[in-house]
């Protein structure tokens, strides 16, 4: 189960306006609208076993477009995921460390008459995949590094402020690391 602090930090982290301007060019809609959504999909399964993703989320300020590579993105069919899983299953002593693809995609489409219907066996996959596993679709970007570390930074800062009060601590800026 997942509390309010991932969404508060995922919110902090990718919303910083360094990052957001990555999340909106990598995934055509804001850290707030593609957690937001995130999050009201996953409230979905919390009391139905389904839904379509052809639903309108103008009210949540997402276009159509935008909720539609949303979808496309955290979803898979069910033959993908058996593949996926049969490649990545292990019976060693590797087996602990194995991956499910349903991480990576929760949504899964199992009507191939009508690809809009999505189950999530497990929704606190949707729900951390919309949360911190947004890094994943970021990380790959060649200008995310350094505003991703300047956005965790003024997070962790703002977390030390609020905590590690003075008289007792000090807070300093971190200063710059030159190897040689």
């Amino acid at each position: 189960k997942m509390g309010a602090n991932g969404f508060v930090r995922a919110l902090k982290v990718f919303g910083h306006s360094s990052v957001n301007c990555i999340v909106e060019r990598e995934l055509g809609m804001s850290a707030h609208q593609f957690i937001t959504l995130g999050t009201a999909v996953t409230g979905n399964f919390h009391r139905a076993w389904g839904m379509s993703t052809e639903q309108n989320y103008d009210f949540l300020g997402i276009s159509v477009d935008a909720a539609r590579a949303f979808f496309e993105r955290l979803s898979s069919t069910s033959a993908k995921l058996r593949e996926q899983t049969l490649a990545l299953q292990r019976y060693n002593s590797d087996w602990q460390y194995t991956w499910n693809p349903l991480q990576a995609t929760p949504l899964v489409r199992f009507d191939t008459d009508h690809p809009d219907r999505v189950v999530c066996p497990i929704p606190y996959y949707l729900i951390k995949r919309t949360t911190a596993g947004l890094f994943y679709d970021l990380v790959k970007s060649s200008d995310f590094d350094n505003p991703f570390g300047h956005s965790f930074q003024s997070y962790i800062g703002e977390i030390a402020r609020a905590f590690c009060k003075s008289p007792i601590f000090s807070i300093a800026a971190p200063t710059p690391y030159d190897v040689g």
